[in-house]
């Protein structure tokens, strides 16, 4: 299950997820869901419908827009496993935070704070700062070729980023000492 959380704008590249879900061989099922909407919103629906409809394997939903404080229920809900952001550009995401926070191991583009929080490999995967759909499916099959240890390992990589990085009140207390 890949979720991504971003405006459908164009700096945050959703298309290139679509994309790379198209490039996907046909016996690797995706559920694809993403939150956010934004002037892009039917474009990138109508690429997802063309790329996407005869890949067997690849469902997905557009969720529109929901408060962050709804993610980690709705995270939970779907069974979230992997986040994917494809931007164009980025400083720090809190998005990746959210991700991290859940446990979940993100798929990120090597633009702006992006190569200080992904250590590829273990708590997710450093795409190019411009990649193609083949990297970002290749990204998504390193995923998925993980043996079920493995995928519990990164995921207790990225909870401990969050902790370690990224955590509001743990990083206000090491302030006030």
């Amino acid at each position: 299950v890949l979720v991504s959380c971003s405006s459908l704008i164009p700096i945050k590249r959703v298309e290139r997820i679509v994309d790379g879900l198209a490039a996907l061989p046909q016996e690797v099922p995706v559920h694809w869901h993403h939150f956010g909407n934004g002037e892009l919103e039917e474009t990138v629906a109508a690429q997802a419908t063309r790329c996407l409809e005869n890949k067997e394997g690849i469902r997905y939903t557009f969720h529109g827009y929901v408060q962050n404080t709804q993610l980690p229920e709705i995270y939970r809900q779907t069974g979230a496993q992997l986040f994917i952001t494809t931007s164009s550009t980025e400083g720090l995401p809190v998005s990746m935070m959210e991700a991290y926070a859940m446990g979940i191991p993100v798929v990120a583009t090597a633009v702006g704070g992006i190569p200080e929080m992904v250590q590829d490999g273990e708590n997710g995967f450093l795409l190019s700062a411009d990649p193609t759909a083949e990297e970002v499916a290749q990204a998504i099959l390193r995923y998925t070729a993980l043996s079920a240890q493995d995928k519990a390992a990164m995921s207790r990589c990225a909870l401990a980023s969050w902790q370690e990085h990224f955590d509001a009140a743990a990083n206000a207390e090491k302030l006030m000492t």
